[in-house]
């Protein structure tokens, strides 16, 4: 581990440090784990997933497994519930995308279980995009007869059955779920009864009462198949950044005076066509952005974007810019037929 210096302790007490690398300069994450489960973290090296942090190197030493994990900015779900300024659609938004989060896990053969979701191990980005941290107590989902033995978890977010009254299963995860959901709602600006339900189901005492799967839960959240969630604000506006948001400011007025600059050189055109131009290059450029910064969720609807593979994830991405530029250009010429039968 000669090739990683150690920078600074996040959690002394839990051996977490902050390391850098020594060639790459990169900054990472390590880890140093008395009590694991190696596998989990295995399956997460080798499976990038969208809303984890990407495993650099995972091994055993000394009879401890070091964990290099990248190094997630942004804020904790913790310090923003403590800010109480959330609005309902932030905290659907929130549950929603831990739901996605979890939903291959829990759909994986055996189902992997976090079982120490709880609003520290949360990270809102900048782009407002949630990342679930600490897969330290993380385990495969075990046979109803082989029950708990050790706590590893949170107590008040640990579900029943890891005191030793069951086995983890995905409906643990969901009664922490609860847990945070009702967390969430206590820093609500304006305080509401409308989680109340799930809040209830969520964590019933036995696991078969609460929701079968997260699927089931984000449904009841307000989620659907075709659903784009998160925040209605552009990029680089979603965290209030005063330095975020006069850069967006100025990129955004840029795109608008290129395109309304926009000339058809060579080419006789009315002044209607002239027009339709400017605007679908405006809209080519404002795509682009859309896309990329994945803005409410979009990159879902294209099924390669949300692939674990980075390299598959990434072209996804690029496929979907082209096909929407593509339809962009088609909407483009059929005006103009239509213009000019």
């Amino acid at each position: 581990m000669s090739d990683y210096k150690i920078i600074a302790a996040i959690n002394e007490s839990h051996k977490i440090y902050l390391v850098q690398h020594q060639h790459t300069k990169k900054i990472y994450v390590k880890k140093i784990l008395d009590i694991y489960n190696k596998s989990v973290y295995e399956y997460l090296f080798t499976y990038k997933q969208p809303g984890l942090p990407k495993i650099e190197s995972v091994f055993e030493e000394n009879e401890r497994l070091i964990v290099i994990e990248e190094y997630i900015c942004g804020q904790t779900l913790l310090e923003k519930i403590n800010e109480h300024n959330l609005t309902k659609s932030q905290i659907k938004h929130y549950m929603i995308e831990l739901c996605t989060i979890l939903f291959p896990l829990h759909h994986h053969n055996p189902a992997i279980v976090h079982r120490d979701i709880k609003p520290s191990n949360i990270i809102i980005t900048s782009y407002d995009h949630v990342i679930l941290l600490d897969f330290n107590a993380a385990k495969y989902s075990t046979t109803e007869s082989d029950k708990d033995t050790i706590l590893l978890g949170t107590a008040g977010y640990a579900a029943p059955e890891q005191y030793g009254f069951g086995s983890s299963t995905p409906q643990t995860d969901i009664y922490a779920l609860g847990i945070l959901l009702k967390d969430l709602v206590s820093g609500l600006y304006i305080p509401s009864s409308d989680f109340d339900k799930i809040i209830k189901k969520c964590t019933r005492i036995n696991p078969a009462d609460r929701y079968k799967s997260v699927n089931e839960l984000r449904k009841h959240l307000g989620y659907s198949d075709n659903h784009l969630s998160g925040s209605y604000q552009l990029p680089g506006f979603r965290r209030k950044n005063i330095v975020h948001m006069m850069i967006a400011s100025v990129g955004y007025l840029l795109l608008l005076i290129m395109s309304c600059s926009l000339e058809v050189k060579n080419v006789s055109v009315t002044i209607p066509e002239l027009w339709i131009n400017r605007i679908i290059f405006f809209l080519i450029g404002l795509s682009v952005i859309l896309i990329t910064c994945n803005y409410r969720n979009i990159q879902s609807t294209f099924p390669m974007c949300t692939h674990p593979h980075p390299l598959i994830r990434y072209t996804g991405i690029l496929l979907f810019i082209c096909f929407t530029i593509f339809l962009l250009l088609l909407a483009l010429m059929l005006f103009t037929l239509f213009l000019h039968p």
